[in-house]
């Protein structure tokens, strides 16, 4: 019984760091993006470094147990390419020679930018259908994930259809494709961090705790 204990607690407190630690990167993520203007536009980038930082912390864990997809090969393959795809985006448009004509770069740019989005969509779906099915984090914010990934490109381009309807909410337009993706992210910073909380060690030694109380309890009678 001390055994089984010890493990849950330790299970617990595996989860309670990753997925604390986890929600705080993606929360500061968030705070760049909103911050990276100005004077302050030089720390643009760090959005991208404590994104994928969140997302493999999320995909490993910090303890096994607290590994959004149980550690399976696929899921944590996807989840941790998904995230620091964002880191090669220099990469993927320096296969764009400055040699070509203006049209041509343009319409190569186009063709690399669609097969950019189009890889890390797939994997997208792929790392959040396999965190789904893992079921480590509590039902029904196991499918948390697949939420905020239908829900960043709709909110982008509702926001970009409203700008471009030259209404009066066209500014409302620009916020929501700027910052709706965002709004995602920040959902799942502060739910992992609840969730962590929730998983504390704590809270998984009081069965065993209330459990030895009643048989002591019983053995006195």
């Amino acid at each position: 019984m001390s055994d089984d204990a010890d493990a849950e607690a330790e299970a617990a407190s595996a989860r309670r760091r990753t997925w604390v630690i986890g929600g705080i990167l993606l929360l500061l993520s968030v705070l760049v993006l909103v911050v990276a203007r100005g004077p302050l536009a030089a720390i643009a980038p760090a959005k991208d470094w404590l994104f994928a930082a969140a997302g493999v912390i999320f995909a490993v864990g910090l303890g096994r147990a607290g590994s959004v997809t149980g550690r399976g090969i696929i899921g944590t393959a996807s989840t941790i390419l998904c995230v620091i795809a964002p880191l090669t985006q220099a990469f993927w448009f320096g296969l764009v020679p400055d040699t070509l004509d203006p049209h041509a770069e343009e319409d190569l740019r186009t063709l690399v930018l669609m097969a950019y989005l189009a890889v890390v969509t797939v994997l997208a779906l792929i790392s959040v259908f396999c965190i789904g099915l893992a079921a480590v984090i509590p039902s029904p914010w196991h499918w948390a994930p697949a939420w905020v990934v239908v829900w960043t490109p709709v909110a982008y381009l509702a926001g970009l259809f409203v700008f471009s309807s030259q209404s009066p909410e066209a500014s409302l337009g620009a916020y929501l494709a700027s910052y709706g993706p965002a709004a995602g992210t920040a959902f799942l910073g502060i739910l992992s961090i609840v969730l962590g909380l929730r998983a504390s060690p704590a809270a998984s030694e009081s069965p065993a705790v209330e459990q030895t109380l009643g048989g002591l309890e019983s053995s006195d009678r």
